[in-house]
């Protein structure tokens, strides 16, 4: 495996850093980076002819694609271009790439561990940009590229999205399914010592209530209530009990220091009307989806929604909404994309005794209750497969496949 075939592994790791610049520098968000260098591995990982098997998930998130690009360009005849309709798309093509190439390649533990201290570190840079943007709010962002903010309010006010400043949108969905589920994968790490995984919870939580994105702070919680579950009962359970009262009291201290404004968060926030939008999803649901049922709008917002709602809006429920976009076809493919992923991620935690993927995949299906976000884009849940593999591989567990291409046996390694 060579440098290209590693970077899209690094650009997904520091995938929000890479994105500030990428939008500084030349005013695009850093997925055609991605999809650019994820093509170029793709191509050079073909010609090795040494992929020889599908994981049956993927024939599903294959298929979904193919019917999202229906929809869009045939279906509703939405003119072939540069733009948003396309960029979604290609969404769907980078997942697919992504997850074919990490099903392939098999990665050792030197190569793991190196993972790991970039996630870290991506990890505790998000805290700290956070905080520096708590006192200074036009820190890192790009100021006249990003839309969608108001650089006159507070921080609190603001929603402070750390490093993420870069997308408009695109900000929550990273905070609330990304970095939990790249949490989780750091959280469940079988060999990472107890100190650091109280650095990396403290860290996470303060970049994601500091965010006040609620289905991020959830997201947050359930991996940690998961994790205690998980640890209590092991013969490390007093340690746990222990980081426990340490992560609480030093989140306090963090908090505290910042002078965080909590009655403004629990009015704007936590008492918040909007979450009636995940509510009303289910109804508009019901409106809508009938009058395209089978190929969906082509990701664009009808007027009818715009009607039942009374304002222009989305609807807040991924699962709904990409078959009130896409139709039937792309939203049936896609969720047995889903079930069967989630499946071999149970079969191999069983087996394995690693659950962090599984979580990191709860975190994803908990959020499209709540977000319209469906893609599977996420740095997060694209390197929990890495780990999923890598386990796999690690107790001689074979990963179902739907489809074998041939009998070559080596696969590629992802260290030389």
């Amino acid at each position: 495996m060579n440098t290209l075939q590693k970077l899209p592994i690094w650009i997904l790791i520091f995938y929000q850093l890479v994105g500030y610049f990428t939008i500084t520098l030349i005013e695009e968000p850093p997925f055609y980076l991605l999809l650019l260098v994820t093509v170029f591995s793709f191509i050079l990982t073909m010609s090795s002819r040494r992929i020889t098997k599908l994981p049956g998930y993927l024939v599903f998130l294959f298929l979904s694609s193919f019917f999202v690009f229906f929809s869009v360009f045939v279906y509703n005849k939405t003119p072939f271009a540069a733009n948003k309709y396309l960029t979604v798309t290609l969404t769907y093509v980078a997942s697919f790439l992504l997850l074919f190439l990490i099903s392939s390649y098999d990665f050792d533990q030197k190569f793991i561990r190196r993972m790991i201290i970039a996630m870290r570190y991506t990890i505790f840079l998000a805290a700290i940009v956070s905080i520096i943007q708590y006192f200074v709010p036009d820190f890192m962002v790009n100021t006249g590229k990003y839309v969608g903010i108001d650089l006159q309010t507070e921080g609190y006010e603001r929603r402070i999205t750390s490093m993420f400043t870069w997308g408009d949108g695109i900000f929550s969905q990273y905070l609330g399914i990304g970095l939990p589920a790249m949490y989780a994968i750091l959280l469940f790490e079988k060999d990472s010592k107890r100190k650091y995984t109280l650095y990396v919870a403290l860290a996470t939580g303060v970049t994601i209530f500091l965010s006040q994105a609620r289905f991020a702070m959830v997201n947050y919680i359930m991996v940690t209530l998961f994790w205690i579950v998980t640890t209590l009962p092991s013969k490390n359970r007093l340690s746990a009990v222990v980081m426990i009262f340490v992560m609480i009291i030093a989140f306090n201290v963090v908090i505290d220091a910042l002078d965080f404004d909590f009655e403004y968060f629990v009015t704007n926030r936590v008492e918040s009307e909007t979450y009636m939008t995940r509510i009303d999803a289910f109804y508009a649901a019901a409106d809508q989806i009938p009058q395209n049922l089978y190929f969906g709008t082509g990701g664009i917002i009808t007027e009818g929604l715009y009607r039942f709602y009374g304002r222009l809006t989305r609807i807040h429920n991924g699962f709904l909404g990409i078959w009130y976009f896409y139709g039937m076809f792309a939203a049936l493919t896609y969720y047995f994309f889903i079930i069967l992923m989630t499946r071999q991620l149970l079969i191999g935690a069983r087996k394995t005794h690693y659950w962090g993927s599984v979580v990191a995949m709860s975190c994803f299906i908990f959020s499209n209750f709540t977000t319209d976000k469906t893609n599977f884009i996420e740095p997060g849940l694209i390197l929990m497969m890495v780990f999923h593999y890598y386990y796999m591989k690690k107790h001689h567990a074979e990963p179902r496949f739907l489809y074998q291409f041939s009998e070559v046996e080596n696969e590629i390694p992802a260290n030389k």
